[in-house]
């Protein structure tokens, strides 16, 4: 018969042996390293562990393809490299491969997300214990095949290709190719319309891929260019002729009291039919010309029936275009004609205009090569109101405008004035609404 004494004994060991596993399990539980899962959970016979490595080192966005895991070899015969998504691991840990050097790649992260890695151990008694970790991360690629255009004259459209992993890209912008880069704007594709350009002036462009965790470096840039639409101004409003190129013919003021637009106006007074125009030369063999103006015709007295030149752009080869102005009964009317490589001119029907302050719109442009898509457009307080279209103009270009009273049909009588301001002319903008 065992005595209650030695009853008590044993119960007291077991008690004390259930403690000492508790106390274990709790020290376990609050360790700074994750427990790391190992090919052996007990060192051979007579084994003696020989430990984790020191000098674990993972790299920093050294690299787009992934992260390079290195250690001090100790003795062990291979190792076994884990990762963690986050620290500490509440989400476990993901295998990354074993080894029996001392460094190992991971290329199954995502580009931009820290992981913490750990490296255990292996000799003949298994794989035991875990090393310090240390952190890392693979960068995004930098986005290739930037183009930024250099033929639009609204802006600058920029393209490139698309990256994996990346959410937003950052699309940065500067005059010179060392400038300080700033930041335009972190569109969600791969492209991107730069409207704040200005035209004429060179721009240097670059790209970043990003996503929430990171960013990578500057792609290699590309220099965009938006054109230059407006080719030539009036300057009345500097109260003289001094912006353009030649003043034919006596008759021809600017004064406040012609203005339809701003504070000066120019007038043509019109005592014989004699031309009497002003003539721009800036633009440059132009295979597109649009212009428009303000026009005032309730003071001009012109004989029934007959018709003037207003307008009328020119090349090397010629007349490219011409607007007219014309009577008929008591109305006035306008309309625009363009010159074909024949010789020929294709006109559009007459239209009427106002007797008061009106803005007209013109639109030229020469066919393109082997097709007769060229053409004019007529606007009126930029309404259209008339077109010749399918024009085969191919060889016409416009080096120079007239504007006033440029040229009669034939000798008649006029008398009066008439009121022009406002003069643009543009390779883009300034037509219909």
């Amino acid at each position: 018969m065992i005595s209650k004494k030695k009853i008590f004994e044993r119960k007291g060991l077991k008690l004390a042996a259930l403690v000492l596993v508790l106390a274990l399990s709790l020290s376990s539980l609050g360790g700074a390293e994750p427990a790391l899962a190992s090919s052996a959970n007990s060192p051979a016979k007579g084994g003696k562990p020989i430990g984790p490595p020191d000098g674990v080192a993972a790299t920093d966005g050294t690299s787009e393809t992934g992260v390079t895991i290195t250690w001090t070899a100790n003795g062990n015969i291979s190792y076994e490299v884990t990762r963690c998504d986050d620290n500490p691991c509440t989400l476990g840990l993901v295998p990354i491969g074993s080894t029996t050097g001392t460094s190992i790649e991971d290329t199954t992260g995502v580009a931009g997300v820290i992981y913490h890695y750990y490296v255990v151990g292996c000799d003949s008694g298994g794989c035991r214990g875990g090393s310090n970790s240390d952190t890392g991360y693979k960068t995004l690629p930098v986005p290739a095949n930037l183009t930024a255009t250099d033929d639009s004259y609204s802006d600058v459209s920029l393209a490139w290709d698309a990256v994996t992993g990346a959410t937003f890209y950052e699309v940065y912008r500067d005059t010179a190719a060392d400038g300080s880069k700033t930041l335009l704007d972190s569109p969600a594709s791969n492209s991107f319309t730069d409207t704040t350009a200005v035209a004429g002036d060179i721009y240097y462009y670059w790209v970043k891929a990003c996503n929430a965790f990171a960013c990578s470096d500057f792609s290699i840039s590309d220099t965009g260019i938006q054109l230059v639409s407006l080719i030539f101004a009036d300057g009345f409003e500097s109260g003289d002729f001094s912006a353009w190129s030649i003043m034919k013919g006596k008759g021809l003021k600017v004064n406040a009291l012609s203005a339809l637009d701003g504070s000066m106006g120019m007038r043509v007074v019109l005592k014989n039919s004699k031309p009497k125009y002003v003539q721009d030369d800036s633009p440059v063999s132009e295979s597109r010309y649009r212009a428009r103006f303000l026009i005032d015709l309730k003071g001009l007295k012109l004989q029934n029936k007959k018709s003037f030149i207003l307008m009328k752009g020119q090349g090397d080869t010629g007349p490219a275009f011409m607007v007219r102005v014309r009577k008929n009964g008591l109305k006035l009317y306008i309309r625009a004609q363009v010159k074909l490589d024949s010789g020929k001119v294709q006109s559009m029907p007459w239209v009427e205009i106002p007797k008061k302050a009106t803005l007209v719109e013109i639109d030229w442009a020469a066919s393109e090569t082997g097709l007769s898509n060229g053409k004019i457009d007529l606007y009126l307080d930029e309404v259209l109101k008339g077109s010749v279209a399918d024009a085969a103009n191919e060889t016409l270009v416009v080096d120079s405008v007239r504007f006033g009273m440029v040229k009669f049909s034939r000798k008649f009588t006029i008398g009066g004035n008439f009121k022009l301001d406002y003069f643009e002319s543009s390779r883009f903008f300034y037509v219909g609404p």
